[in-house]
């Protein structure tokens, strides 16, 4: 088992086949009630990776946490009021995903009154187990920073992938894959 990070830089990633209960590239309200904890953004690079906790999703039950990664990104918007206390469970209240001119663009509805838009070439979505985030999620208010550490998967995390679905990927996988 790798982490969330080497997976994400592992060309291996394309040989997933099993699609997800509901494909957030292409259905709304697919990842409604996950958590999105994590974004990394690599502006040389114009690819964004997002980790969501998907424990309390509606659509998705296959695993414990998923990942989005976009590629080719012009556009990505964080609008989000000052979030009350040092932590915010950032959930996912209403999901989109929009194709035009052959470019995805994906907007999250966020609570506590958050906007959260993504446009890019490329999209990938990977749901799987991270071991450490088998337990019911921590309550945020309540848990000191280990607990959280140990709670929700971060880019450090193990990942064992289980699912995924993709955008105008052709190009780019190999075909010894």
């Amino acid at each position: 088992m790798t982490t969330i990070e080497e997976f994400l830089r592992s060309p291996s990633r394309f040989g997933i086949l099993t699609a997800p209960d509901m494909d957030p590239l292409a259905e709304a309200h697919a990842l409604d009630e996950a958590f999105l904890l994590d974004i990394r953004f690599d502006a040389i690079r114009s690819t964004a990776w997002c980790i969501f906790d998907i424990r309390g999703a509606l659509e998705l039950q296959a695993g414990n946490t998923a990942l989005l990664v976009a590629t080719g990104v012009n556009y990505l918007r964080w609008d989000a009021r000052t979030p009350i206390g040092k932590r915010t469970a950032w959930t996912i209240m209403e999901w989109n995903a929009t194709v035009a001119s052959n470019r995805i663009k994906m907007w999250g509805g966020l609570e506590p009154w958050c906007d959260f838009e993504i446009a890019a070439d490329r999209a990938e979505f990977y749901v799987g187990d991270v071991p450490s985030a088998d337990a019911p999620a921590p309550e945020m208010a309540y848990a000191n920073e280990s607990t959280m550490i140990a709670g929700f998967a971060n880019f450090s995390s193990q990942f064992n992938p289980v699912q995924s679905s993709m955008f105008n990927m052709e190009e780019l996988i190999p075909d010894s894959i």
